[in-house]
């Protein structure tokens, strides 16, 4: 899995690091004094981002030469013609060649693979396009092609670089090149994801040759420049905005990690591909950068036109980029797609899209939760489920609704995973639709919380007892099994293998996100009297609109995909 952690982290800050103060120097040089002391702390930082991402000057490699990646694309060519005289893994026409391939170098294509991995795990690697711009002894940095956002730099914060810069240009009258850039998703490391107050990292990718001096080239006809660089050359008149695609984050691995996970497969699908198929058609008429790829990704058809409700102010979910690339890789491997779960997962990604990288929902999924409850407002059950108004706990015994609309993506909407504290959706969520829960202990705000589902799926039976449902994933290897029951000789009773044990704070995250409620007014015994596929109704589980109903709908069949996953379970009846 692409590194994610605090040591990879470390590893990977110095691929992409702050954009140095070029502007500053050209603008206004009398003014650079002003600003040393904000800056002096960023100059290492952007002389090693410089240096392994935009490169040196020597690195340069010169426009004029034949990119010998062409040269071996006419061999792999020769190679299929002359088996059975038809492409197997290899497309070259005029738009452009593209061939899989086992070496792993700068500049390779990463395609995620088809299936379920993804759509349920991280939605943003669901039928992603990934150009390696760096690959050495250290690892392998990659960035995001297909998927644009509806945000500006507005939106995201970059004020450890350049916002110092646009007030120096307006102080001085230039504005062109310091108003709003658009961005583009490039990764979950150190990307829109980051803790709000650090600044995400972030390069520029563009295809001018005419900049070559102030850049890195990554493949032929293909460069990575900062942002700064970039604001200086549309600046000076040498560029527009629209050449320029501004990457926030990036996705990196450790020394040999991905290469172990291509060789593992399931995940990744490694090939190389030419500027025209990589970066979208430019066309009778050439387009600036940004504007083929934004073309590229809001196809939707096999046809490649656009789908109808897709506007020039919608975001392109980026799938027909992919589809075209995998075909090019894979000739008619699509045929053998599962169509209807294809077209499932493609609506999780648009999902993700439009809650992430839309403009309104994004800006609001970055901002923080709310602040905690009082301890009058997250009320722990007393007597049965009375709420009590006397501690901020949830009491043992104290039963939980998970939601039917909310965890679809497997993380309640308006969270990214956390490089601050642990992640509580590594093992995906999906198990929480439409879940009914029982703590098994108090649940102290800054404490874990334990608790089993009494609706989970049936996973064995006991002589003379009865079935036994899935309670959790925490325990499962032990066989152990818990008896639930109301009390009382007499009362229901429930046998489940496992149980689920969320981090600290987690629990009030899901609260205060309505990923879960207390429920009130129902006791257990009522809950176990209940069939497994009836609970969430006892307790109170409704569907209120056409629209929730059509969620909810989604969210069984991702619960169902989850149970297959991660159990190896196959269900029939939308629990």
């Amino acid at each position: 899995m692409p590194a994610g952690g605090d040591s990879s982290q470390a590893v990977w800050r110095k691929y992409l690091g702050v954009s140095k103060l070029s502007l500053v120097a050209r603008y206004s040089p009398g003014s650079l004094m002003q600003v040393k002391g904000l800056a002096r702390h960023r100059q290492d930082r952007a002389r090693s981002f410089r240096r392994a991402v935009i490169g040196d000057g020597e690195e340069l490699l010169s426009g004029q030469e034949e990119d010998w990646r062409d040269f071996r694309a006419r061999l792999v060519q020769q190679e299929l013609a002359g088996t059975d005289g038809q492409e197997k893994a290899a497309i070259t026409d005029k738009k452009g060649w593209a061939y899989q391939t086992d070496l792993l170098e700068q500049g390779s294509l990463l395609l995620s693979a088809p299936g379920d991995y993804w759509s349920l795990r991280r939605q943003y690697f669901c039928k992603v396009v990934m150009l390696v711009i760096r690959h050495d002894e250290q690892g392998s940095v990659a960035v995001v092609l297909n998927r644009p956002t509806g945000l500006t730099t507005a939106n995201v914060d970059l004020s450890g670089s350049d916002l110092v810069q646009d007030q120096l240009l307006k102080l001085i009258g230039i504005s062109q090149g310091s108003e709003e850039w658009n961005v583009w998703f490039g990764g979950d490391c150190e990307g829109m994801e980051i803790e709000n107050g650090v600044p995400p990292k972030h390069i520029c990718l563009h295809t001018l040759a005419s900049l070559a001096d102030e850049s890195r080239q990554i493949i032929k006809g293909v460069f990575v420049t900062s942002l700064s660089q970039a604001r200086t050359l549309v600046s000076s008149g040498r560029a527009c905005k629209d050449d320029f695609m501004l990457l926030i984050g990036y996705t990196g691995w450790s020394a040999g990690q991905l290469q172990s996970e291509l060789d593992r497969g399931g995940s990744w699908i490694l090939g190389a591909a030419d500027q025209g198929l990589l970066l979208g058609s430019s066309g009778d008429s050439p387009a600036s950068l940004t504007l083929r790829l934004k073309d590229a990704c809001a196809k939707r058809s096999p046809s490649g036109e656009r789908k109808a409700d897709v506007s020039d102010e919608t975001v392109g979910d980026g799938i027909f980029h992919w589809q075209r690339l995998y075909e090019a890789l894979r000739p008619g491997s699509t045929q053998s797609f599962d169509h209807d779960e294809e077209a499932h997962n493609d609506e999780m990604i648009r999902r993700w899209v439009e809650l992430y990288l839309n403009v309104g929902k994004a800006t609001q999924s970055r901002t923080e939760l709310p602040p905690a409850q009082s301890e009058a407002e997250l009320r722990a059950p007393g007597e049965g489920n009375a709420p009590s108004q006397s501690t901020a706990l949830l009491r043992k015994g104290t039963l939980l609704r998970g939601s039917a609309t909310k965890w679809l993506l497997g993380r309640p909407a308006a969270t990214w995973p956390s490089r601050k504290r642990t992640d509580a959706w590594t093992l995906p969520g999906q198990y929480l639709h439409k879940a009914v829960i029982l703590l098994l202990e108090d649940a102290a705000l800054e404490e874990p919380s334990t608790f089993v589902l009494l609706n989970g799926p049936k996973v064995g039976e006991m002589a003379l007892k009865g079935d036994v449902l899935f309670g959790g994933v925490t325990g499962l290897s032990s066989r152990s099994i818990l008896p639930i029951s109301a009390g009382g000789p007499e009362a229901p009773e429930v046998l489940l293998l496992g149980r689920f044990t969320l981090p600290p704070s987690t629990l009030q995250d899901l609260l205060e996100l309505g990923a879960v409620e207390v429920v009130e007014g129902v006791q257990l015994g009522d809950v176990l009297k209940a069939s497994p596929e009836q609970r969430w109704q006892v307790v109170g589980g409704t569907l209120d609109s056409w629209k929730d109903v059509q969620v909810s709908r989604q969210g069984d069949r991702q619960r169902r995909k989850w149970l297959r996953e991660v159990l190896g379970i196959e269900i029939d009846v939308d629990g």
